[in-house]
């Protein structure tokens, strides 16, 4: 089982953003499923708090009224890496959920890496995601936060 973890860095209250660390793991033994990768992937980032608001309700409204696919895409130009990482989630009848996460750092150099794989979730668990990603965004709230716990 994969997982999406979320660490606050740090924030900046005079501009109202957020410095994070994310770490996307897959854990699965390589398959098609997954592209064929194994371990973690970091990308450090910054974001505005209000956009992580837009994001983690978008999550709670997708986890309440699943459409057949949801993307989130971040880009960071702000810290110099160059990278962006796109979730899509898909939601199947049964409640489960399909993440697909990829991730791209570097684009301005030579040193381009991707990393591509599939993590498997469900309904209920991206719900609290989102409500928990609510609280993250705040002054003073979560200092991280995860997919599965």
């Amino acid at each position: 089982m994969g997982n999406i973890i979320i660490i606050k860095t740090d924030s900046d209250s005079d501009f109202d953003a957020v410095y994070f660390r994310i770490e996307m793991k897959n854990q699965d033994q390589p398959s098609t499923s997954n592209f064929g990768f194994v371990g973690s992937v970091y990308m450090y980032a910054y974001e505005w708090r209000i956009r992580f608001q837009e994001i983690a309700d978008e999550i709670i409204d997708f986890s309440l009224n699943p459409v057949e696919k949801y993307c989130i895409k971040l880009e960071d130009t702000l810290l110099g890496t160059d990278g962006f990482l796109v979730l899509e989630f898909s939601a199947q009848p049964t409640g489960h959920v399909q993440i697909k996460v990829d991730a791209t750092t570097g684009l301005n150099s030579k040193n381009v890496e991707k990393c591509t794989f599939q993590i498997q979730s469900e309904l209920g668990l991206i719900e609290q995601f989102g409500k928990n990603l609510k609280a993250f965004s705040k002054q003073g709230g979560l200092q991280k936060l995860k997919l599965h716990v």
